[in-house]
């Protein structure tokens, strides 16, 4: 049952999970996992409780099953007010479903899931608590294009979010509109133009702008830059820094590119065959992995000195 404040306690299993396969958002390398949670010491939940903000998002034992496929296997982990994590790992490795699931797209077989304190484990009932959801948490698509309204014009496809989460009058919309715009590097011609006179980086920009509209506490970007080219990726990410630095959200950002989470995040998850196969602070999991499946995709990084084998397919040293 829920609190009087509306948060959901855990329980002393639950802790115990969070703790096995936490992404360490205190910046602290999670335990081992042969380790009984009661014996570390400073217990970072503890800590958190006492000393530090309550995640603003909170997974626990979250499973999800597609008829026999299991997509999402016993995953835990939190992230605290303002922190970035990264969710990394191979197509199919349960990265999107996670985030389908936070975003109220997908339904958990089993678990937990609580953004800003409130368990949304299931659907929301009734228009009232979607808005107010759409308020705590919003969704970048790797395809922009898809989720923008081909017939509605970029400054009205923003104005619109403002309109519907926070009430404002017309002429407010629009002002605020261009702000947004502005802040996510769109001219007031793209806020004019329709997304199809839009270019992949322009669009990807109008579905930032669209989601910082709503004002909410936690942005999903789920591989929001994967389908562009290096030097858009890099203007995108630019623009990603800046909106967390301005705002202040709380950033889960979906990829398989390390390069790019390592630009843009604190802590990294890495899922294999929908489990957390390891975690810890983006920079030193990615200098030093110690999971094999975290070496095979360091390792798997184009560099310099490799280049595809003409015969096998396969990376060889060049000479």
């Amino acid at each position: 049952m829920a609190a009087p404040d509306g948060r959901w306690p855990l329980s002393s299993e639950a802790r115990a999970a969070l703790l096995r396969h936490s992404s360490c958002v205190l910046g602290q390398r999670p335990p081992d996992l042969a380790i009984s949670a009661a014996t570390l010491p400073g217990d970072p939940l503890a800590r958190m409780e006492a000393n530090q903000p309550s995640p603003i998002v909170e997974v626990v034992a979250l499973r999800k099953v597609f008829g026999q496929t299991v997509a999402v296997d016993e995953v835990s982990f939190a992230v605290a007010p303002g922190r970035s994590l990264a969710i990394v790992g191979e197509s199919g490795s349960g990265k999107t479903t996670v985030a389908k699931i936070l975003a109220g797209l997908e339904t958990a077989t089993s678990g937990s899931v609580s953004v800003c304190g409130r368990d949304r484990t299931r659907g929301a009932r009734g228009t009232r608590e979607r808005r107010r959801r759409g308020r705590e948490l919003q969704i970048v698509f790797q395809d922009p294009y898809s989720s923008l309204d081909p017939r509605q014009r970029v400054g009205d496809c923003i104005a619109e979010v403002m309109q519907l989460h926070q009430g404002l009058s017309k002429r407010e919309c629009e002002s605020r509109a261009i702000e947004l715009g502005e802040l996510a590097g769109l001219d007031p011609a793209n806020m004019r133009a329709y997304p199809v006179g839009l270019s992949g980086g322009q669009r990807q920009r109008v579905a930032i702008a669209r989601a910082l509209a709503a004002e909410p506490d936690v942005i999903v970007m789920d591989e929001a830059v994967a389908s562009l080219d290096v030097s858009v990726q890099a203007q995108v990410l630019n623009t990603i820094a800046d909106v967390r630095e301005r705002t202040g959200a709380t950033i889960l950002f979906i990829s398989h590119d390390l390069a790019v989470v390592r630009q843009v995040t604190d802590d990294i998850i890495v899922m294999q065959a929908g489990r957390i196969v390891e975690s810890g602070i983006t920079a030193e999991v990615l200098d030093a992995p110690q999971h094999p499946y975290t070496q095979l995709l360091r390792s798997s990084v184009p560099t310099p000195e490799w280049k595809p084998s003409a015969v096998s397919g396969t990376p060889t040293l060049a000479p």
